[in-house]
């Protein structure tokens, strides 16, 4: 007898995602157009940009893409689940197609792809969280390093959000997080909610390996480095407009910037991101003309290049799918 969670409802899912992503991406695409490239974009200062440079900056930020990937493919190898590497890269870049939904919720199609290479969706999705919670961490860190070097805050302020950081862990390592779920299993009269409770239970498993100590900081760390490269894009595009600032303030930018956009659940952090950066380069005494060019053009080589290189490899993840 097929599984509502686990055979009925991907299909159904997948379906109306295969049907359409062509419309949902145009329409993130004209979206994200829409805020990035605004009337307080000097053209003569984004005209001055060498291709070479920005060439640079995608590349960056292909690079960012191969270095989250690594970390994505080692923790599945640790879970078991040995994957043909190519095909597993096209795979997680696939997801990339849907990184403008909120939360980047989207990026949870690799699970509909992985579950024919048999991996259960209990895994992959246990994996997306873990996923984006170190990336989370990953930008946190950089927002209180930054935060400690401007003297904005104190030593004990930012030990005190490194423990908040830490909490999440704590509960879901938790002995009593799965007698939560069977508890409230036995008690559900309606066999949906208990599948539904199943399904939660099996992740927060998946998430018990996954946040293991020593797991946790490798891939805060690997998350780290990975954000670092996109941060580094907008330090080289300052430098190049005459408005230099320190690697560490254009880490600050970017984590700040990132993290108010992840928590409006704008799509992709549109005009919240781009905000929150214009007012952080304010106070670092960037003029606004040149702080409104490097912020867009940084959007553009990292957010929308993650779009195009997701959407051709949906597409050819897609014709495997159809293929197999």
């Amino acid at each position: 007898m097929k599984s509502f969670f686990t055979d009925i409802l991907p299909s159904l899912i997948y379906g109306v995602i295969r049907s359409s992503k062509f419309w949902i991406l145009m329409v993130f695409f004209s979206y994200i157009a829409w805020f990035t490239i605004d009337e307080n974009i000097n053209v003569e200062i984004l005209s001055d940009l060498p291709v070479s440079l920005f060439f640079l900056l995608c590349s960056m930020t292909f690079l960012s893409f191969i270095i989250r990937f690594l970390r994505w493919h080692i923790l599945l190898v640790l879970a078991g689940h040995r994957l043909p590497l190519l095909w597993h890269f096209n795979c997680y870049l696939s997801g990339l197609a849907f990184t403008a939904t909120p939360g980047k919720a989207g990026e949870t199609i690799r699970s509909f792809f992985l579950v024919s290479r048999g991996v259960p969706h209990a895994d992959s999705l246990g994996l997306f969280i873990c996923d984006r919670f170190c990336d989370l961490v990953s930008l946190a860190l950089w927002c209180l390093i930054f935060l400690l070097v401007q003297s904005l805050i104190s030593v004990v302020v930012a030990l005190s959000g490194v423990l908040v950081l830490i909490a999440p862990i704590v509960i879901v390592r938790s002995p009593l997080t799965g007698y939560f779920f069977d508890y409230c299993a036995a008690k559900s009269n309606r066999r949906l909610m208990r599948k539904l409770l199943d399904l939660l239970k099996r992740m927060s498993e998946a998430l018990h390996f996954y946040f293991n100590p020593l797991r946790f900081i490798w891939c805060s760390g690997v998350g780290m480095i990975s954000w670092s490269l996109i941060g580094l894009e907008l330090k080289l595009v300052l430098t190049h407009y005459g408005s230099g600032i320190s690697f560490v303030d254009s880490m600050g930018v970017t984590s700040i910037g990132l993290i108010a956009g992840a928590a409006s659940f704008v799509p992709a952090g549109l005009g919240v991101n781009e905000f929150v950066q214009s007012r952080v380069l304010e106070m670092l005494s960037v003029e606004s003309d040149i702080g409104h060019v490097a912020i867009a053009i940084t959007r553009i080589s990292s957010l929308w290049l993650a779009m195009v290189v997701g959407g051709v490899a949906l597409c050819l993840v897609n014709w495997r799918y159809k293929s197999d």
